[in-house]
């Protein structure tokens, strides 16, 4: 069976522009992914093109994923798509782009996920604190002690 990420030089070099598009198991890529879950295949777009002594890669993955939110905590399906870009030697025999879909993959799940943009934190979930301070007192009170042991 033929490697999906692995390409041969010579068949790029030979069709001038290389494109393709394929599935590739979510589960080779699970460790990828923190706390999400891939839902479906994770789908891998190629394409390669000549320039000068070089090959230029030019990319993309998109994965479908439950996540759960940062600010309500409940599970939502999400899809992260990501681009990516390379060159490479055309004295190469073999590219084989299986670390840079990981690490796409990788740089393509959110700092902070949110099911929404409107998301508010279920308030529920959380114990009420009272903020007594108005906003500055703090910084007054902190002038205030400064000033009170300096003569003028």
């Amino acid at each position: 069976m033929k490697d999906k990420l692995k390409f041969y030089v010579k068949d790029i070099i030979n069709s001038v522009r290389y494109t393709d598009s394929f599935m590739i198991d979510p589960n080779s890529f699970k460790d990828c992914f923190s706390d999400m879950v891939i839902t479906k295949d994770i789908t891998v777009t190629v394409n390669f093109s000549l320039y000068k002594n070089l090959i230029l890669l030019n990319g993309s993955t998109l994965s479908r994923v439950t996540e759960i939110c940062s600010r309500c905590a409940e599970p939502f399906e999400t899809v992260l798509k990501e681009d990516f870009s390379e060159s490479y030697s055309q004295d190469d025999e073999c590219i084989d782009i299986n670390s840079l879909v990981r690490e796409t993959l990788t740089l393509s799940e959110p700092m902070k996920p949110l099911c929404s943009k409107q998301c508010r934190t279920n308030i529920n979930n959380f114990d009420k604190i009272e903020v007594n301070n108005k906003e500055g007192d703090n910084y007054a009170k902190s002038k205030e002690k400064t000033y009170k042991g300096k003569k003028r």
